[in-house]
């Protein structure tokens, strides 16, 4: 969402293809945000990575882009057969490990 008392320096700045400006930046704010986690918590804490995404691409956009990001949605990420099976099969032994645990 543009700044509209920031329309003249957003114009000034960035040009008329300030759309494109924010795409990039949109796209390097973001895959700089998923190297923070490692794929592990990444998947497991999806609502909390979503919001931490959010905040970081809203303040970058106040900042450089003159705009507000009001909504962010972080949609279906598909992964690899290999990767999904991984992380199900490590769901399956926690749920073991606590299982053994309740029965002690």
């Amino acid at each position: 969402q543009l700044m509209f008392d920031q329309l003249y320096t957003l114009w000034s700045t960035l040009g008329e293809d300030y759309e494109k400006t924010f795409i990039r930046m949109a796209i390097e704010q973001l895959s700089t945000a998923t190297t923070h986690h490692n794929a592990h918590f990444f998947f497991r804490n999806r609502t909390f990575v979503s919001k931490e995404m959010h905040r970081k691409l809203d303040e970058h956009f106040k900042q450089h882009a003159f705009a507000e990001v009001p909504f962010f949605q972080l949609r279906t990420v598909h992964l690899p057969d290999a990767f999904e099976d991984a992380i199900r099969e490590t769901q399956v032994q926690e749920q073991h490990i606590k299982i053994a645990r309740l029965e002690q």
